[in-house]
């Protein structure tokens, strides 16, 4: 255990993919990845279902999953980039979650039950799948997914090949016909949904996005989720129906859809 200005270190370690950290905030568990927080999980055993912070139910992620068949029907949900394993909150019984990950370390870390248990804990039936996110996402058969979330970004680092029009493509490959897939893109120097809209434009899809502040002190669960940017993108606009209060993306000019072998930092960079 160690104090500092960044609360109680339990555990710190650092591979190719970074440093990581587990911190004790006191009535949680939080995991850092250099200076990004890549999730929490509270104590209580009667909390520790919740997903918090950016996955919280109150914000863009549970209207995402609203998006889904209701029960009784079993989704499947793949997920690229697995941090606490917190969206597994949202599986229920029947339903399949493949978490897409790199980092083995991260692996570890999420189902280290110390600090986190997510994973265990989830109704649905969880598989952690190593590796590439893109690379082992082709493998998986055609028309599979009702829903696809990309959350390996971070506001260090961007995995451009997750966001180019081949990458979009794949996606939609993978999913069912009436299945949307859904961006992180909370970025501290990128404002990516310019590149959403473009890929959107390109490829004739709908798009919607959603701008989560930061919870006021005193409003409900304002000690559970923090604000958050996500995009999503469907082929029918009819999905798009549940996102009560989600915009269209502006297109912006000076902005083209990424491709395997274009992209421009330079152009979404927040100056």
């Amino acid at each position: 255990l160690v104090s500092g200005w960044f609360g109680n270190t339990v555990y710190a370690a650092r591979n190719f993919y970074g440093a990581r950290r587990v911190r004790d905030d006191g009535d949680r568990f939080t995991l850092m990845h250099g200076g990004t927080t890549h999730g929490s999980q509270f104590k209580d055993p009667a909390r520790q279902g919740e997903p918090t912070t950016y996955y919280h139910w109150l914000g863009p992620v549970g209207d995402i999953f609203r998006t889904l068949p209701p029960p009784p029907l079993p989704v499947r949900v793949a997920v690229v980039g697995l941090g606490t394993g917190a969206l597994s909150a949202y599986g229920r019984s029947g339903d399949r979650f493949d978490f897409y990950e790199i980092d083995p370390e991260m692996v570890r870390l999420a189902r280290d039950g110390r600090w986190f248990n997510y994973l265990a804990i989830s109704p649905a039936r969880i598989n952690v799948i190593l590796g590439d996110g893109r690379v082992r996402l082709a493998e998986a058969p055609d028309a599979t997914y009702d829903l696809i979330i990309l959350d390996a970004f971070n506001s260090d680092a961007v995995p451009v090949h997750l966001m180019t029009r081949e990458a979009v493509q794949l996606y939609f490959r993978k999913l069912k016909p009436a299945g949307v897939v859904a961006f992180h893109i909370s970025n501290r120097f990128l404002d990516l949904r310019p590149v959403v809209a473009a890929a959107a434009a390109d490829l004739h899809l709908s798009a919607r996005v959603r701008v989560r502040p930061p919870p006021l002190r005193g409003q409900p669960y304002a000690d559970a989720f923090t604000g958050s940017i996500w995009a999503v993108l469907a082929g029918d606009s009819s999905a798009m129906s549940p996102l009560r209060g989600w915009a269209r993306p502006a297109v912006d000019p000076a902005v083209s859809a990424w491709s395997d072998d274009y992209s421009n930092l330079f152009a979404v960079f927040k100056w």
